[in-house]
């Protein structure tokens, strides 16, 4: 342990190792079916949809997990990484960000997807307009928000002043928060402040064009003049609950964690002591373990999900044959 790297429970380098050990082989598999297995007939749009969501969490795993295992010590709402890249904290925060913007996009899209293939098998929804417009404003901020990863590049630097501001705040800090793998969010500069309402809002528009797909989707199944059989609409639900279940996953694994430590630079959250190890809150370890190892946990429910499904249906109503 050095003074920039604090202690680590064992048992989080062991999930940490097995969790990869177990979501490679699931994206192995994932890419050859879809690479080479796929029918003619399959949705080559929707397939490609597929694959770059894959792909984008392949990179998040990979990202997270390896180069830059971030920490964040509440009450004190300070990030550090502790990954590979440890080095380059502010640089991982950046590319957390554009991988993340890839996998909403993706998600987004394969949920709008999904909305038109049903729609043109029913009357006028009022609401299937609605994700597309969202969608806009979410490519929109998208790019408001990867062009202030560069305006506030600076002040997530040379932050040695606002640490001493903060520790009058928080009390003495460690000796690894003064190393330069950890870092506070500005939130007393107008170009941060900017940024991070441009984030929220492309977080927003995401979940909202997300939401909104899926409900317009599920309407539509449940609708009365649905000029689909029965088995293909329940087919077509089946495929939805598990796009839904996939993304409240993410949601939920890596989101959570996150907006626990935007909020925190705002309400004082606290944790007691690990019985364990008494440096580490009792939380922290869990938290960690949630958005750096977060798609072992999110690959098992999804499997479990899926193995309730119907597989015959579930393959057939990804086959733009399926609908007709």
């Amino acid at each position: 342990m050095s003074n920039c790297h604090p202690e680590e429970l064992w048992i989080g380098t062991i999930i940490h190792y097995l969790s990869s050990l177990f979501s490679i082989p699931i994206y192995g598999i994932a890419f050859s079916v879809l690479l080479c297995k796929c029918p003619k007939q399959f949705d080559n749009k929707y397939r490609n949809y597929l694959v770059a969501h894959i792909i984008s969490g392949v990179l998040l795993e990979i990202h997270m997990g390896v180069f830059w295992r971030a920490k964040v010590s509440l009450p004190v709402p300070i990030m550090c990484s502790f990954g590979l890249s440890s080095d380059y904290s502010v640089e991982n925060l950046f590319i957390f960000i554009y991988i993340l913007l890839l996998t909403g996009a993706s998600a987004v899209s394969i949920l709008i997807h999904r909305m038109t293939a049903v729609i043109l098998y029913a009357d006028r929804n009022r609401f299937q307009n609605l994700p597309a417009y969202l969608r806009l404003i979410f490519f929109f901020f998208s790019i408001l928000t990867i062009i202030f990863t560069f305006v506030i590049r600076s002040e997530l630097y040379s932050q040695h002043g606002y640490k001493l501001k903060m520790q009058e705040k928080y009390g003495t800090f460690p000796d690894y928060f003064w190393c330069q793998n950890c870092f506070f969010m500005v939130f007393d500069s107008i170009t941060y402040i900017l940024f991070f309402i441009f984030g929220y809002i492309t977080l927003t528009s995401s979940i909202m064009s997300a939401g909104c797909s899926a409900f317009v989707t599920y309407t539509i199944l449940n609708s009365s003049t649905l000029r689909l059989s029965r088995k293909t609409a329940a087919g077509q639900m089946n495929v939805l609950y598990s796009l839904v279940a996939a993304f409240m996953v993410h949601l939920f694994f890596i989101f959570v964690p996150f907006m626990t430590y935007f909020t925190a630079n705002f309400i004082n959250i606290d944790f007691p002591r690990n019985s364990i190890s008494p440096n580490l809150k009792t939380i922290e370890p869990y938290r960690s373990l949630i958005y750096n190892d977060h798609n072992a946990p999110g690959t098992w429910i999804l499997l479990c999900i899926d193995i309730a499904f119907d597989w015959k249906t579930l393959q057939k109503c990804c086959q733009r044959a399926s609908i007709d």
